[in-house]
């Protein structure tokens, strides 16, 4: 495999981490791919970046527990989990969350 493919496949992952990431924290990623990452689109990227900052100072604004919270319910409602979980004691008591 030449040294130029090798950077070519290095970087489709690393953007296709960078949007992953965006979406595993909340951002809304909708009709953007790889592509427009390496060509550097105006009108999508700045929108990206400005969800991904914002999400992170609120992120980090928030205390551990909330944070395990907000990642949690994401994932619950990926799954297609109704309820929202609030709390780590009586909201998870019944062990359905988990499921």
């Amino acid at each position: 495999m030449s040294e130029q493919r090798k950077q070519f496949l290095i970087q489709n992952e690393n953007h296709t981490l960078c949007l992953n990431s965006a979406k595993a924290i909340g951002c809304t990623v909708v009709n953007i791919g790889t592509q427009d990452l390496v060509e550097g689109r105006p009108h999508l990227l700045p929108g990206l970046i400005s969800q991904i900052i914002k999400d992170m100072e609120e992120l980090l604004g928030l205390p551990p527990e909330k944070v395990l919270l907000k990642w949690m319910n994401f994932h619950l409602k990926k799954a297609g989990y109704e309820k929202q979980v609030t709390n780590f004691s009586s909201d998870v008591k019944d062990e359905e969350a988990y499921a």
